[in-house]
């Protein structure tokens, strides 16, 4: 599997940069996982399309950009009609969507551009080569990890997460560990529902994830400190997300 970083923005964006998207790819099936703003903008430097879009949570930062997304696939110049992607929404998403639509009066357009499902977490999900799994995590909304696999190969995804045990349960043995370190440190008053760098590599440790990827911070942060405290947390290197990177799982 391959793992390219669209967009690996906290809630706001980095300059010049996307919030949350991570493009997955096995062969030629493509998987986006989230899309917030941005996202189809850096998605189109790529690829023009994908087979399928899963979202972990319905926060506007990593869902937004399937409104852009969803006109280019129905109006925009280039449109092609070869077949919808799937998008597959967590539980209470699609009114959610529908809400969405309706404030914004673009009634109809995601369901046009896409086929629309809700995924059960509590069930396997297979999707071109692909198996997905889902797990609850600790956030301000319902939110679930996500787990890709392929012939053994193992990427999970750990959306927007605060401190817990059901991160590094869900990630156990994980060839790859893409966790949010939103906050510069700790947060003085507990979780906050978000990890920073160092929490992120102490979930990923405990988890004995074979390698851990940072995302979702602010270009604002220095990254020298965010390298220094999730490899103090991991008890070894790790790496930072990068628009436009890709990395094998």
């Amino acid at each position: 599997m391959r793992l390219t970083v669209l967009g690996k923005s906290p809630a706001w964006q980095d300059a010049r940069g996307a919030c949350s998207g991570y493009l997955v790819e096995e062969d030629d099936f493509a998987l986006l996982l989230d899309c917030g703003h941005g996202v189809h903008s850096e998605l189109r430097r790529v690829r023009e399309r994908v087979d399928a879009v899963v979202l972990s949570h319905m926060h506007a930062d990593h869902f937004f950009g399937l409104v852009p997304f969803a006109y280019a696939l129905t109006i925009a110049t280039r449109a092609t009609r070869r077949g919808r992607p799937k998008l597959l929404l967590p539980p209470g998403g699609r009114e959610l969507l529908s809400s969405l639509e309706q404030l914004l009066a673009i009634g109809g357009l995601l369901e046009e551009a896409f086929t629309i499902e809700s995924y059960e977490p509590e069930s396997p999900l297979v999707l071109g080569p692909l198996a997905l799994a889902f797990a609850v995590v600790p956030h301000f909304v319902p939110t679930w990890a996500i787990a890709v696999e392929h012939q053994g190969r193992r990427l999970v995804y750990g959306a927007d997460c605060g401190v817990g045990d059901e991160l590094v349960a869900f990630a156990s043995g994980a060839d790859l560990a893409l966790l949010e370190s939103t906050l510069a440190a700790p947060h003085p008053e507990g979780s906050r529902f978000h990890l920073s760098a160092r929490e992120a590599g102490e979930h990923a440790r405990a988890a004995g994830a074979a390698r851990l990827l940072l995302t979702h911070f602010s270009d604002e942060l220095d990254s020298l400190a965010l390298r220094r405290e999730g490899a103090a947390g991991f008890g070894g290197a790790v790496e930072l997300a990068r628009a436009g990177a890709t990395y094998g799982v």
